[in-house]
């Protein structure tokens, strides 16, 4: 759980990353870009191998809760993950790993580093 810290210390760096742009695909904000790439690094990590692609996180934004859109995305496209974790701790391990992802990745676009660096590589192919 992040402290109060931690927390003063993400909202500093989210301040400090608007001003630095990237081009976001069509119809996603870049701060939605952004949080789809941490979840896709996220999802790398944790030894899933799929990806949300612009259409697919445009897709799952309809819905307001974060938590919501993994479960029903799982529910329908990996429905074999609930069969082998319990849902509720996947959900929220998952999301847990994202919000520190996504606070590297503005530090990262912050200090002008790569967003896409995984602790098994660029983009997870090493």
């Amino acid at each position: 759980m992040a402290t109060p810290a931690r927390r003063a210390r993400a909202r500093e760096m989210r301040m400090k990353a608007e001003t630095v742009k990237f081009a976001a695909p069509a119809g996603l904000s870049e701060a939605d870009d952004l949080h789809r790439r941490a979840y896709n690094a996220t999802l790398w990590d944790m030894g899933f191998k799929w990806q949300w692609d612009a259409g697919t996180y445009r897709e799952l934004c309809r819905l307001p809760e974060e938590k919501a859109r993994l479960r029903i995305y799982i529910e329908r496209q990996q429905p074999h993950l609930f069969a082998a974790y319990d849902a509720d701790f996947l959900i929220d391990l998952i999301c847990e790993k994202k919000a520190l992802r996504y606070d590297a990745m503005l530090a990262a676009r912050a200090a002008g580093r790569p967003l896409d660096l995984t602790c098994n590589g660029p983009k997870g192919t090493e």
